[in-house]
């Protein structure tokens, strides 16, 4: 028993505080609670003294119950120690199947790094087999027209006109119509497809000059006459382009269209160049997007013209 005593300066300090209580719950060695009875006294004599008393008193665990506890806490662990076993084996699947995942991940990551490379060198030669198309095509077209140069197209003469002999009609015509100074010498002379009937137009003829010399020399008496007849029947001249060719000079139709509606001179030389003359200044485009800014060039100059 404990017995404190407590003046009344010591009082004066204490009011207003509230009593302070013992834990009563306390622990073995065994890890079970005890039990436990505190009781506490206080005995005021006048205002000097203060006693509390307090009693604590602890009963023992007999063996049964402690022989529980321990089952309990055995009981426990083995349960605790099969679900622990029961996670590790899990876990060791799922570090298993994380493994495969990864070589497989691994394995992936190489064959996509191949095929990149193999793509990359691929389009490489892509490129290269590209150019080398271009550059091929480029000499196909120019040998074409170069066989061509010696031809000359003729549309609208009537089908039969040539007799069974066109070479020797063509050279007798042509020197009688174009007035030509020395006769010319064609090489070879056909249509073009297969035969029409009568109410069809007549069929393209296609000549060859034996030189290229006779050939400009009758192409520029034709574009001297502007107009060349057989029989009251209009015959034109065109030179014999690849289809290559005609294909680029299609390319320039909608500029061309534009320079018409401007009243502008121009013309396509061989084999796809645009030529344009303003003001006396004569240019010379190779592609459809360079003539169509200088085209819009001048429809802004006209409009400024225009509005002034």
């Amino acid at each position: 028993m404990a017995t404190i005593n407590k003046t009344s300066k010591d009082k004066v300090k204490e009011k207003g505080k509230t009593p302070k209580q013992a834990k009563l719950t306390d622990f073995g060695a065994s890890g079970a609670p005890q039990q436990a009875s505190d009781a506490a006294e206080v005995s005021n004599t006048g205002d000097a003294t203060v006693e509390v008393t307090l009693t604590r008193s602890v009963k023992p665990l007999d063996r049964d119950e402690v022989s529980a506890i321990l089952a309990a806490i055995d009981g426990l662990r083995t349960e605790f120690s099969s679900k622990v076993e029961g996670i590790m084996s899990v876990l060791t699947e799922i570090r298993k199947e994380l493994t495969d995942c990864t070589e497989q991940v691994v394995q992936a990551e190489l064959r996509i790094a191949a095929v990149e490379d193999d793509l990359a060198k691929l389009n490489a030669k892509v490129l290269t087999l590209e150019k080398k198309n271009a550059m091929l095509e480029g000499k196909v077209l120019d040998l074409e027209m170069r066989s061509r140069r010696n031809n000359l197209r003729m549309v609208g003469l009537p089908e039969g006109a040539e007799g069974s002999d066109a070479c020797t009609f063509l050279e007798n015509w042509i020197q009688e119509v174009t007035e030509v100074e020395n006769r010319v010498v064609i090489e070879r002379a056909h249509r073009v497809g297969p035969k029409k009937d009568a109410n069809a137009p007549p069929r393209t003829l296609i000549m060859r000059f034996l030189n290229d010399r006779d050939r400009h020399k009758v192409l520029q008496a034709i574009r001297t006459k502007r107009n060349i007849f057989y029989k009251k029947q209009q015959v034109r001249f065109y030179p014999d382009l690849a289809e290559g060719v005609l294909k680029q000079r299609r390319e320039f139709d909608s500029v061309r269209q534009q320079l018409r509606d401007l009243g502008i001179r121009h013309g396509v030389m061989i084999p796809a160049r645009l030529i344009v003359t303003v003001n006396g200044e004569t240019r010379i485009f190779n592609t459809p997007t360079e003539a169509h800014v200088f085209t819009e060039r001048i429809k802004e100059g006209k409009g400024d013209h225009a509005r002034q």
